[in-house]
């Protein structure tokens, strides 16, 4: 699953609340956009579970931690500067919902190719938080674990992608 596969899953998951509120705010004013988001948003919150699903069964390489740092402010301005911006697009003419389509592409091949996979407040919002993680052999990855790390754990990790890892424990 490292990866592709990986990257666009947790893309997918990360939109998942934009979904639900443009599900929410288009709800008896224009159903089809509702629809939509709620859709758009199932299949992010199953992509997740499909992305937690595959890990599970990967094989967790373990590693040293010497030194760690909380990252979670990354997805406070993810939320801020990605979000916030859409909640007045009015999608009345097919030429906003064009316009909203090629942004949302654009993101999606910038978000997985560049691996900002760990920029995701859904990861927040299910107890995930983000570290940034010197190990043993002096590697810094991107790290994201559910509950806290320490310098000196041994986590069970996968590796996500050229420098994200996973912390594959419960």
């Amino acid at each position: 699953m490292p990866g592709t596969l990986a990257r666009v899953l947790l893309f997918l998951s990360s939109y998942a609340p934009l979904a639900i509120i443009f599900a929410i705010l288009y709800f008896g004013r224009q159903s089809l956009v509702a629809i939509i988001g709620l859709v758009a948003a199932a299949v992010g919150l199953a992509g997740l579970a499909l992305f937690f699903a595959l890990a599970r069964r990967l094989t967790p390489i373990p590693a040293k931690i010497i030194d760690l740092r909380r990252r979670d402010d990354a997805a406070a301005s993810y939320i801020l500067g990605y979000l916030m911006p859409f909640l007045a697009v009015a999608f009345n003419d097919w030429r906003q919902v064009v316009a909203m389509a090629t942004f949302f592409a654009l993101l999606a091949y910038v978000y997985v190719s560049s691996n900002m996979v760990y920029i995701n407040p859904v990861l927040s919002l299910v107890g995930y938080h983000l570290y940034e993680a010197t190990m043993e052999d002096g590697a810094t990855y991107n790290l994201i674990a559910r509950g806290r790390l320490r310098r000196g754990d041994t986590p069970r990790l996968i590796q996500l992608g050229e420098d994200i890892l996973l912390d594959r424990r419960p």
